[in-house]
């Protein structure tokens, strides 16, 4: 499993993409890397197996940047 795998046609908004197909790349995402890269919308990083999200949802100093919203983790619960 590498560690990050470009995936340049993913587009999570796309409204004709049916959700069984979204459910379906995400698997794909989450077979083949930890973090899967998306270049749309200016480019993001889509993390998906549990473990991971976990790691990335209680380290808000490594995996939030100045653009996003930070979460406050004393109300993440784990």
């Amino acid at each position: 499993m590498a560690g990050v795998t470009e995936f340049p046609d993913f587009d999570h908004l796309d409204p004709a993409v049916p959700g069984v197909q979204v459910l379906a790349r995400y698997a794909e995402m989450r077979d083949a890397c930890r973090v899967a890269r998306v270049p749309r919308y200016g480019g993001y990083g889509v993390v998906s197996r549990y473990e991971d999200v976990q790691g990335v949802a209680v380290d808000c100093g490594r995996f939030i940047d100045r653009k996003s919203t930070r979460l406050n983790s004393s109300h993440i619960t784990i």
